[in-house]
């Protein structure tokens, strides 16, 4: 290593397997408290906001999170995924984040008009103009985030999301209860990535010196360039609904349709998933030479993902009208039909984003672009043809869609790691069993605690726990063994099965039995 290197993301003394699956365990972490401060986000700002506020507000989002990829251009991603960085290298990113910050606020800034005239909803200029400035604080936080993931430091990189979005949530709440409409919105996504950058920057210092030399440019470009160019594909592939629905119906409508994406996606995918996701790549490249390790790893990732997403998205599409009633309120009856649409195309999601960063990981670009561009554009021309026939049946088409896109990627994995049907099989048997109990519990309960007349408050809880019961009976008569001991095996790495009578070893041997 020559002496302007920096080590690769894991010193080598470090036991991966352990050091991963600690990860997962402050991620878990980040997840759960962030998914509990967004469910009171979301049920305070739905019952004090009209729909129309949410529609505008979701119009917004859209352009915003598009001029995002630019403002990123995959550099903090190339940070982590390369196996040798230099202190250049470091100021390159920074240079970048803050180059292309400045772009894209300015030029936010002068197209708002425009775009606010492609969706036929004038009023969203202001809105767009005061949101470009996310661009800034996003471009100046990446280095130090990159630099957190880059070193597995999982535990900040937990405290910074919750702490942020926690802060944020609390003031958008303070401004809606003061009357401020979708100005507490614009207050709550514009107030996150500025707490982010305060905590990140603090967590991981690095050098504030910009650099204009071409090399690291080079290097750092050359992977994160193709990383936003697959990055705005997976935009369009999750978005081109909501961007049907804007273009062609009012802002009520879309508001229902973007609270009901927005209920499903952030606690499941932004969250739960992203809690897997942020701890996959960087171990997958720290290991992107070792082909066996990366197929141990990817079906690992692919169980273990399938078996907990997969139960959860289906008891969530079976109790949908509860949790619509209890979290937003009796005006959102649109999003209650959208919602099980919704929750059981994202277990398909996460499980084909575990597959993308391996290729990623490995630097497989070129396949993985092929795939998305194919899928973007069947998607396009599907959502066009159905948009007469309603919300309901646009997410029905993506759903079909997510589908299709699984099996592509799995195909595509399945040439890079000559994985067989076996293989397979035990990563997916489990969860579609689980999924299949939690699902048939769920709906028992909720039918007869419907015919009694209980509230939809205390028919939800008894769908959780009927849920929760359903998991556990799943995974310990699951046909295939395996997952109980690769669940077992997680656990013991995390060091979660050290204490002989703790609650969690306790639970683990109810759950899975010998292997515990």
């Amino acid at each position: 290593m020559s002496s302007g290197e920096l080590p690769v993301a894991a010193p080598a003394t470090t036991n991966l397997s352990r050091q991963t699956v600690a990860g997962l365990r402050w991620s878990s972490l980040d997840a759960l408290c962030n998914g509990l401060i967004l469910v009171g986000w979301t049920a305070a700002s739905s019952r004090l906001l009209d729909p129309e506020v949410f529609g505008l507000m979701a119009v917004a989002n859209l352009v915003v999170n598009f001029g995002t990829f630019f403002a990123r251009m995959g550099v903090a991603q190339a940070l982590v995924q390369k196996e040798r960085i230099s202190d250049d290298d470091i100021r390159a990113t920074f240079t970048s984040g803050v180059l292309t910050g400045v772009f894209c606020f300015a030029a936010l800034w002068l197209a708002a008009p425009a775009l606010s005239t492609v969706f036929a909803k004038p009023e969203v200029t202001s809105l767009l103009r005061v949101l470009g400035a996310s661009f800034l604080f996003t471009g100046l936080a990446m280095t130090s985030m990159g630099l957190l993931r880059r070193q597995l430091r999982f535990r900040e990189i937990a405290i910074v999301g919750i702490v942020s979005n926690l802060l944020s949530s609390l003031l958008g709440i303070a401004l809606a209860v003061t009357g401020a409409g979708v100005w507490s919105l614009i207050a709550y996504a514009l107030s996150s990535p500025v707490f982010m950058l305060v905590l990140s920057y603090s967590r991981a210092r690095h050098s504030l010196r910009p650099t204009f030399a071409i090399s690291p440019f080079r290097s750092l470009y050359s992977f994160g360039a193709r990383v936003s160019v697959l990055r705005m594909l997976e935009f369009f592939a999750r978005n081109l609904d909501t961007i049907t629905v804007g273009r062609y119906m009012t802002a009520a409508v879309l508001g229902q349709y973007s609270r009901a994406y927005v209920l499903v996606n952030l606690p499941l995918n932004r969250y739960l998933a992203s809690s897997l996701n942020s701890v996959l790549f960087p171990t997958f490249s720290s290991i992107q030479s070792d082909t066996p390790r990366l197929k141990r790893g990817l079906l690992s990732a692919l169980s273990l993902g399938a078996v907990v997403m997969h139960p959860i998205c289906a008891g969530m599409a079976v109790a949908a009208p509860e949790i619509v009633a209890t979290v937003l309120g009796p005006q959102w009856d649109v999003a209650a039909q959208i919602v099980p649409l919704f929750a059981l195309g994202i277990g398909f999601n996460v499980l084909t984003r575990a597959i993308e960063l391996l290729c990623e990981a490995r630097g497989e670009l070129n396949r993985n672009l092929g795939l998305q561009i194919a899928y973007v554009l069947a998607l396009g021309a599907a959502l066009v043809l159905v948009s007469p026939y309603g919300v309901v049946t646009m997410a029905a088409v993506l759903l079909v869609g997510e589908v299709v896109r699984h099996i592509g990627f799995v195909l595509l994995a399945r040439s890079l790691l000559d994985l067989n049907i076996r293989d397979l099989w035990q990563a997916y048997a489990p969860a579609f069993f689980a999924a299949s109990v939690v699902a048939a519990l769920t709906a028992v309960v909720r039918m007869l605690l419907l015919a009694a007349g209980l509230p939809a408050a205390l028919v939800l809880v008894a769908e959780i726990g009927a849920g929760a019961l359903g998991l556990a009976l799943a995974i310990r008569l699951n046909p295939v063994p395996e997952v109980r001991q690769l669940l077992a095996a997680r656990l013991r790495n995390a060091g979660l099965l050290t204490a002989r009578r703790s609650p969690i070893t306790r639970m683990a041997r109810v759950i899975l039995g010998p292997a515990a």
